[in-house]
């Protein structure tokens, strides 16, 4: 099994929230699709890369560095590069985001 089976293995949730995205200087208002407590599925509407850096602000608070791990055309797959307790406060964002009555799995 390669690391990209492995990271589609953790559990994912359907989010549909906004977060500030980091690319180099730059900021965008971007929608998280879904996510895991490994990466997520961020709606992107810029140019980037594959193994490009970013940055997700999810609140004040939480801050993750992540990595490009694929591309769509209207899509990016990000992998998080993230301390311990940083992981914890991920967890607890996704348990609460969104309207928990209408939140489910992602099947992919």
């Amino acid at each position: 099994m390669n690391g990209s089976e492995d990271r589609r293995n953790a559990s994912r949730w359907v989010i549909n929230e906004m977060v500030e995205f980091g690319v180099g200087d730059d900021s965008f208002d971007f929608r998280v699709v879904d996510a895991s407590a490994s990466g997520a599925k961020v709606a992107v509407d810029v140019d980037l890369e594959v193994g490009m850096d970013v940055r997700l602000k999810f609140t004040d608070n939480l801050f993750l560095a992540a990595k490009v791990v694929h591309l769509m055309p209207s899509s990016a797959g990000v992998e998080f590069q993230m301390e311990e307790d940083q992981q914890d406060q991920l967890l607890e964002w996704l348990l609460n985001s969104g309207d928990s009555s209408s939140q489910e799995m992602a099947d992919s």
